[in-house]
């Protein structure tokens, strides 16, 4: 009901927490990955994966401490049916911020940090969101070189130039084991008819295939360094124990049962105009027990 061309994929939260919750489980003991005590409404917990942007003013400086978001993830897990359901929201998407009136879904994040995009989303769907979970560009390329780089099919040669920002992106069509900063290319890319459309579905195609080098047994070795990583660079309202529970949780349901869509709508110019009838009953069957 829910895969999305035939991929699961974890958000870059998801991949780390899974992927280390190995090492920890036989290190220090965590079990199962049981979530009753987290869970706000019964069978269900829900959370809100950002990746932050960066402004930039004249000369190319960082103009603002709270950054947009580049990426917006609602993630839903259904511990009742041992599943997950990750939902893109693009970043521009038109909605209504709390306090700002219209705008895109991008800048909330600049007027009130992660819990204003919190709000935004759950005033958007509906739905209580109690956890979040942010990672900025300089933590991507972090996570992404610790796990060696991914392999990745980029599909049509890329090229744009940001000259606020500095910002290059620059790849060559044909299967290529991407570092963090070409990593970080592919994904920001949109320039292209799809505009952020086609950027989500490369992001999903990305993480995917993160995920998967992660979880293989050839990557073991690199566990404690994606660890401290993570530690490092992901910053959220989640206590380490709760971020190590869901990895073990997601370690259990398994890549195939994780499902993804990006959120129902059209084109409104550049933008994008949610179906909102449509999207809320995506993810009130997502949180169905």
């Amino acid at each position: 009901m829910f895969r999305e061309r035939g991929n699961a994929f974890l958000a870059i939260f998801f991949v780390l927490t899974a992927a280390v919750t190995a090492l920890v489980v036989f290190l220090r003991g965590v079990s199962e990955g049981d979530l009753a005590d987290m869970e706000q409404d019964p069978g269900v917990v829900n959370m809100l994966l950002l990746g932050t942007d960066r402004n930039y003013g004249k000369g190319g400086t960082v103009a603002e401490k709270s950054a947009r978001t580049d990426t917006i993830i609602l993630a839903c897990l259904n511990t009742a049916r041992g599943k997950a359901y990750l939902f893109s929201i693009p970043r521009d998407t038109i909605v209504k911020i709390p306090g700002h009136g219209t705008g895109l879904i991008n800048a909330a994040h600049v007027y009130g940090g992660p819990a204003l995009v919190v709000e935004t989303v759950e005033r958007l769907l509906d739905v209580n969101i109690p956890y979040w979970a942010s990672v900025d560009f300089e933590g991507f390329q972090a996570l992404i070189d610790a796990l060696g780089g991914v392999e990745i099919e980029v599909e049509k040669d890329l090229k744009y130039y940001d000259r606020a920002g500095g910002f290059k992106i620059d790849l060559k069509a044909g299967r290529q084991v991407l570092s963090g900063e070409e990593a970080l290319q592919y994904v920001r890319f949109r320039s292209d008819a799809l505009g952020d459309i086609g950027r989500v579905r490369r992001q999903q195609k990305l993480l995917a295939a993160v995920a998967q080098k992660a979880l293989r047994l050839d990557s073991v070795n690199r566990w404690p360094a994606l660890y401290k990583v993570v530690e490092r660079t992901v910053e959220t309202n989640l206590t380490k124990l709760e971020m190590l529970r869901i990895g073990a949780y997601l370690k259990k349901v398994g890549l195939e049962k994780i499902e993804t869509r990006t959120l129902p709508g059209n084109f409104s110019g550049s933008h994008w105009r949610l179906d909102e009838a449509a999207a809320r009953e995506l993810v009130a069957a997502a949180i169905t027990p």
